[in-house]
């Protein structure tokens, strides 16, 4: 792609994952607008500056970067949000980028589950926990640690955690990887 075309695909890639962000962590929702918007200018850019081939490329990228998060909302383990936006990320990049950015963008996630579980399992009511784990030790010595573990982290699980910033942290820094 030339430099320019370049420059406009990652700035509205960077517009696009932080405001898709900002929404996800503000309202629980990625707008529609704004993942179409992604696809539609990300298969254009790559049109205007490689023809054919660069629509084959943004598909290539569309469809890589969608198909996980597809099945993860298909399996109820991700929202339809994400996977469109993941579309958007994909069209964006290129099929020669995508790879890359999902597995910075599942990293990231993982990251951001750790801090979510320290937080509904710590920091949101630390007296509670601390009984919790006293619960959890004792339960531990008369062998019923199994099921008080497991009460701790469904409970943990109930938390939604809005994966866009993931998206746009682990795609913001694909930009910048060697590939």
């Amino acid at each position: 792609m030339t430099s320019y075309l370049n420059i406009a695909a990652v700035s509205v890639l960077f517009i696009t994952v932080w405001i898709a962000a900002w929404t996800d962590l503000a309202r629980g929702k990625i707008p529609n607008g704004l993942a179409v918007a992604g696809i539609v200018l990300g298969l254009g850019l790559w049109g205007l500056a490689e023809g054919l081939a660069g629509l084959v490329i943004s598909a290539g990228g569309l469809g890589l970067g969608m198909a996980p998060f597809l099945l993860a909302y298909l399996f109820r383990a991700g929202g339809a949000g994400d996977a469109k936006m993941m579309a958007a990320v994909g069209a964006l990049l290129g099929s020669e980028r995508i790879l890359t950015a999902l597995v910075l963008i599942v990293l990231m996630g993982g990251v951001m589950a750790v801090a979510v579980a320290l937080y509904v399992l710590i920091l949101k009511d630390p007296r509670a926990r601390w009984r919790q784990l006293c619960a959890g030790l004792h339960a531990w010595r008369s062998s019923q640690w199994v099921s008080a573990l497991f009460g701790t982290l469904v409970q943990a699980m109930r938390w939604r955690m809005p994966f866009a910033p993931a998206i746009a942290a682990g795609s913001t820094m694909a930009v910048f990887w060697p590939v």
